[in-house]
């Protein structure tokens, strides 16, 4: 495991991490049932060894994603 891995995670790294799952849901990748799955489990991410595994299987948030979801929260 590389040292990034091991490395801690800060509460904007969690965040980032949600806002992906968020975009996911959106876009009807994640049904809401892992969304809450997942966003529970970035919260409590210690390292980014934690927060890789809730987001390897989407695609990186385009742009199209980021706009829809200025203004809008996951629920």
């Amino acid at each position: 495991m590389d040292d990034r891995q091991t490395m801690r995670a800060s509460d904007h790294d969690r965040q980032q991490v949600v806002d992906l799952l968020c975009g996911a849901l959106e876009d009807g990748r994640l049904r809401m049932d892992e969304y809450v799955d997942r966003m529970g489990r970035a919260y409590q991410a210690v390292t980014y060894g934690d927060l890789v595994p809730l987001h390897a299987d989407l695609p990186a948030a385009g742009h199209r994603s980021e706009e829809r979801r200025v203004g809008k929260e996951c629920r």
